[in-house]
């Protein structure tokens, strides 16, 4: 009994040797790309070999609006995914504090299409959406005037 508890450990400590020693052969080589955009947030992985096999937004891994399969970058919709919205004030010194939105979502990256492996990756983006003022001055401040139209028809009819 003793030889075969021996046999077995010895077999058991090579096996666990030669898991660790086998690597996945794709990596993410560099820190995501994140995109912003005005109704969606973009992110996009940079791999050693191929695309990751799984990129999903956490806890949303099996909606097909939150996540991708085989592709390098996922697209996300404000507001869904467990996208989280944050009202702010902005402080910037050239301006009078705007208001602003921040959307955050945390995404996991697989690269195997079974397994976890040590290389999968988890981030969080963020993306940061200043409410302009301009277009509200520009409306505001400007006065249309029909007799100046009509004025300018005459003289232009003068031609």
């Amino acid at each position: 009994m003793e030889r075969f508890l021996m046999f077995f450990t010895a077999i058991f400590i090579t096996f666990w040797q030669f898991t660790i020693a086998i690597r996945y052969p794709n990596e993410i080589i560099d820190t995501p790309l994140v995109l912003c955009e005005p109704e969606r947030i973009i992110v996009k992985i940079r791999t050693s070999s191929s695309n990751p096999s799984h990129i999903y937004a956490d806890n949303f891994a099996d909606d097909p609006e939150c996540s991708s399969r085989n592709m390098n970058k996922v697209t996300l919709q404000h507001g869904k995914c467990g996208m989280s919205t944050e009202q702010t004030k902005l402080f910037y010194r050239t301006t009078d504090n705007p208001s602003g939105v921040i959307q955050r979502i945390c995404i996991s990256v697989q690269l195997h299409p079974m397994f976890v492996t040590e290389a999968d990756r988890s981030y969080c983006a963020q993306c940061v959406y200043v409410k302009s003022q301009i277009v509200d001055d520009f409306e505001s401040s400007l006065d249309i005037s029909s007799r100046h139209l009509v004025e300018w028809r005459k003289s232009a009819a003068m031609y």
